[in-house]
């Protein structure tokens, strides 16, 4: 009697790993839609800042959806950025740790970004288009000119707002680079972002293009 019910134990426990690997590998899937989502949360809330982004009712992801999915999702979109704001260290804890929720939880809190968290003004966005024009993609020129009053946002804050609130001017101001820039992050972003609902007005391009190859 002993030895069924270890059986049936071990069986059940099994059946148990099965039902959560079958559920992380759900989590993993995202749309255009969720993508949208978790960029426009990262605006409003900040990088770093997974949990609130989750929980935020403006934002309805999955009912799966955990604060280490939207973080894995960050770094699979700007793998650049997330290892200048989480260094290599926390890369690789973050892989150890993917299958604990609760040490997971703690790597993804335990560094926040400088970057401000306010939304962008609509006279920021005027100084940031007066920007673009004066030096193109050199985002750092323009966070340093006193002319625009910038100073207060990095040059990778600049950068991600132009993409995501005006992507036809990104994509002019970006071309010249892409085929200098070969294997950089930035094109491949760029070609992701293409399919996401906010930019409909170019998301033909890279079919009709050579641009993006």
């Amino acid at each position: 009697m002993a030895e069924i019910d270890q059986n049936i134990y071990i069986s059940t426990g099994k059946q148990a790993d099965n039902t959560r690997q079958d559920r992380r590998k759900a989590r993993q899937k995202w749309g255009a839609a969720e993508t949208s989502l978790l960029v426009e949360g990262l605006y409003e809330h900040g990088v770093g800042n997974w949990k609130k982004i989750l929980t935020d009712p403006k934002y309805p992801f999955r009912e799966d959806r955990t604060a280490v999915d939207l973080k894995d999702r960050f770094r699979t979109l700007y793998p650049n950025e997330y290892e200048s704001l989480y260094g290599k260290k926390a890369k690789r804890k973050t892989k150890i740790t993917n299958n604990d929720q609760s040490k997971s939880d703690m790597v993804t809190f335990a560094k926040k970004p400088h970057r401000p968290k306010n939304k962008f003004t609509p006279e920021e966005d005027n100084a940031l288009k007066l920007g673009v024009e004066k030096y193109g993609n050199s985002w750092t020129k323009i966070a340093s000119d006193q002319q625009f009053n910038l100073m207060h946002r990095r040059g990778q804050d600049l950068r991600d707002r132009c993409r995501v609130a005006y992507p036809d001017i990104y994509a002019r101001f970006s071309k010249s680079r892409k085929s200098k820039h070969v294997g950089k992050s930035d094109p491949h972003i760029l070609k992701k972002f293409y399919a996401l609902p906010f930019q409909t007005s170019t998301i033909q391009k890279p079919e009709t293009s050579n641009v993006l190859t």
